[in-house]
């Protein structure tokens, strides 16, 4: 079964209809000479304008993975989330859907800016898989401008030195501009679009802050051999996959 790598390409799924990620991370595979664990493999996601969610699968060897009748997904594992500032603790579960197996959520839950996750995920025999996660401040845009006649907006971005990458959207009815801002910094950025206003006018002013792990995951390499484990992509303990967490910014404009 060929698990599918989806690069962080937009996390505004349901609002401008991109690609969330998903899937967890590149799995490792036999291929090296090594001793292999059957470990999680994961993929989870906090924000707070959006419904967070854990997706839980096992690693799988070489011969597993193109094995069609192998099954990667995990349907009762136990995905616990504590808020270390709070001390409040969620339990994620699967949701009554075929369209979404292996997902786990909780609906009640709604993450926090600047507090600290742990994530722990147990099932059968594996091991324990833990994370953990600082939700990033909300983006803050100082002013924006917006000149529909001559194709060209601006706006004030205040970065912050807990948001690792900022991903910019301008969107329009069938079209979306795309810009990304490093972060790591306490700074205003001027981000400026130019566009041709055959397109019409822009409707919707977007700006997603990714922490340091999805951020370090977005840019980990890719190998072109389907589901292969590199190492500078993992930000969890006892297993694999990515742990992190976003905030969202969006303005509607006239249109």
């Amino acid at each position: 079964m060929k698990i599918v790598r989806k690069i962080v390409v937009s996390l505004v799924l349901l609002i401008l209809g991109c690609d969330l990620p998903t899937d967890p991370g590149p799995m490792p595979t036999t291929i090296i000479d090594t001793d292999y664990v059957e470990s999680l493999n994961i993929m989870g996601v906090l924000r707070s304008d959006d419904d967070s969610f854990v997706y839980v699968q096992r690693t799988m060897t070489t011969e597993e993975i193109y094995t069609l009748e192998a099954d990667p997904v995990i349907r009762d594992a136990v995905v616990e989330i504590l808020d270390r500032d709070s001390r409040e603790s969620w339990g994620f579960e699967p949701k009554a859907d075929s369209l979404y197996v292996g997902y786990y959520y909780d609906t009640t839950f709604i993450p926090v800016e600047g507090h600290t996750y742990d994530l722990t995920i147990r099932a059968d025999n594996l091991p324990t898989l833990t994370a953990t996660t600082t939700v990033p401040q909300r983006p803050y845009l100082n002013d924006y401008t917006v000149d529909n006649q001559s194709g060209y907006g601006s706006f004030d971005l205040t970065l912050t030195d807990d948001t690792y990458q900022y991903l910019l959207y301008l969107q329009f009815p069938d079209k979306i501009l795309k810009k990304a801002l490093v972060g790591d910094r306490n700074t205003d950025e001027l981000v400026t679009f130019n566009w041709d206003p055959a397109l019409g006018n822009p409707i919707r002013i977007m700006i997603v802050g990714l922490d340091e792990n999805l951020t370090r995951y977005n840019e980990s390499s890719i190998s072109f051999i389907p589901n292969t484990y590199h190492k500078d992509g993992s930000t969890v303990s006892n297993g694999f996959g990515c742990f992190g967490s976003v905030a969202v910014t969006a303005i509607q404009l006239d249109g």
